[in-house]
């Protein structure tokens, strides 16, 4: 384990919960630096969700140390106002729009919210920060009726039934995990357009709402060097077999090229000062 002040956005060490008997999480320990990602992998009930829990605080762990920002939080927040600033630090975003979006509220409301917790200021200003694609697409749902939200809503649990038919008759489906290798890194999404927000997604979306596992790996590289995603999708449930397929094309594909170093980024102390 580093000390504060280390390049590390989030560090965890010997992690442990128990409930009751049960041994949900046992010695887990990694670190996620500044600029990389972190995947975590394991069958369901394997415990990737309770550490996850444990490290924004709605778990409390039975043993080890989590440090966000080189800030113990092992312990419960004290106060109101230690929870709204680990809130703003570290969040969990949850993949099934069901537990993640609340149905009572607007887009508007949702990301108000948030910005109010975390950052106060006028509503003005609050909407002053908030990407104009966003607020435009927002704006793309004033004046439906309760019906045609509702209808619209129930659309996630069409295309979960959808979905799962649709791959029923095969063990694993392949397809590309985005219909274009990149786009300019500026933008929103490839169209930048808000009208039109969801052509990114088409290949994946579809299982995130039937919970069906997936996982992205790469099976290529354009004439400009850039990876080329492959989606291996299985049944409900299936989470093993989908890690055992990826492994398996893992073994057989050919070399893969080295990550590229992301660029340094300022450490703490300088935003700070």
């Amino acid at each position: 384990m580093s000390e504060a002040g280390s390049d590390a956005v989030v560090e965890v060490e010997g992690l442990r919960k128990e409930f009751g008997q049960l041994v949900a999480v046992d010695d887990v320990s990694f670190r996620v630096e500044a600029g990389r990602s972190l995947a975590v992998v394991g069958e369901s009930g394997s415990g990737k969700t309770t550490v996850a829990r444990m490290i924004i605080g709605l778990e409390r762990p039975t043993a080890g140390v989590i440090r966000a920002l080189g800030r113990d939080r092992s312990t419960p927040a004290r106060n109101g106002a230690e929870r709204r600033r680990r809130g703003a630090e570290v969040q969990i975003v949850f993949q099934d729009p069901y537990s993640s979006l609340d149905p009572r509220q607007t887009v508007h409301a949702s990301i108000d919210e948030v910005l109010r917790l975390h950052r106060g200021g006028s509503s003005d200003d609050r909407r002053s920060r908030v990407l104009p694609y966003i607020t435009e697409w927002a704006r793309g749902a004033e004046g439906l009726s309760g019906e045609r939200v509702f209808r619209g809503h129930s659309q996630m649990g069409a295309m979960r039934e959808a979905a799962v038919a649709a791959c029923a008759p095969f063990d694993y489906v392949l397809s590309p995990t985005s219909p274009i290798p990149t786009y300019a890194a500026n933008l929103p999404g490839p169209t930048n357009d808000p009208f039109r927000p969801f052509e990114l997604i088409a290949f994946t979306l579809p299982y995130n709402m039937s919970e069906q596992p997936a996982s992205s790996i790469n099976c290529g590289y354009t004439k400009n060097g850039l990876p080329i995603g492959l989606q291996i999708v299985g049944q409900r449930f299936d989470d093993l077999g989908v890690l055992q397929v990826s492994r398996a094309y893992e073994q057989l594909r050919g070399p893969q090229r080295a990550w590229p170093t992301p660029p340094t980024r300022p450490s703490r102390e300088t935003i700070d000062d």
